[in-house]
């Protein structure tokens, strides 16, 4: 519930590695848990406790010799999709999106100026160096699924005009300056 792993999810990890993957990947850590966060039971990379927790795992893993991988994610305009629109509070943060939308439950989506933009392309790069600190050999970006990348790539939920909108070169602008700011925190060879 704190976003952090429990022994138990440890545990599952460990056993995959045990089991002879060669790569255990563990999945949806959050990048902006304020903004970004999919669900309610996924890792929190903002809370400062979360690191002995991911060190722990990476160890597990690895000490059967596999490679520890670990997915990261922000949600979009869909962040919270699994809490229902009347059980969220009156003063519920705006979602944000690649554009304005209304969701099928009523919920509004503004579109990410540059400035939440340059946040979320920030909080991947400053979740991956946090990962590779804790142990983790690579990071998987999640750019599927409805989530905040694919929200840009799809031209049905991306209507910008500006650089992140229009033609695909534009629409895929947002995950390359993902990457660039996730190599950049990492340094070559992660």
């Amino acid at each position: 519930e704190d976003g952090c792993l429990t022994d138990g999810s440890i545990a599952f990890y460990e056993n995959r590695a045990k089991g002879g993957a060669a790569i255990v990947t563990v999945s949806e850590a959050c990048v902006d848990y304020v903004n970004g966060k999919s669900h309610g039971r996924l890792i929190n990379l903002q809370n400062p406790g979360v690191i002995a927790n991911l060190t722990n795992c990476a160890r597990a893993i690895k000490r059967h010799g596999a490679l520890a991988s670990i997915e990261l994610n922000h949600a979009g305009m869909l962040s919270d999709f699994d809490v229902l629109a009347e059980e969220r509070s009156a003063e519920k943060r705006v979602r944000y999106g690649a554009s304005d939308a209304v969701l099928p439950d009523g919920t509004l989506v503004r579109e990410m100026d540059h400035g939440r933009i340059a946040e979320a392309i920030s909080r991947f790069a400053e979740g991956a160096a946090l990962c590779k600190k804790a142990g983790f050999d690579m990071v998987m970006i999640h750019g599927g699924h409805g989530w905040l990348i694919h929200q840009f790539l799809a031209p049905v939920t991306n209507r910008r005009s500006d650089e992140y909108g229009g033609h695909l070169a534009n629409r895929a602008r947002l995950c390359i300056e993902i990457l660039d700011a996730v190599r950049a925190a990492v340094g070559p060879g992660f």
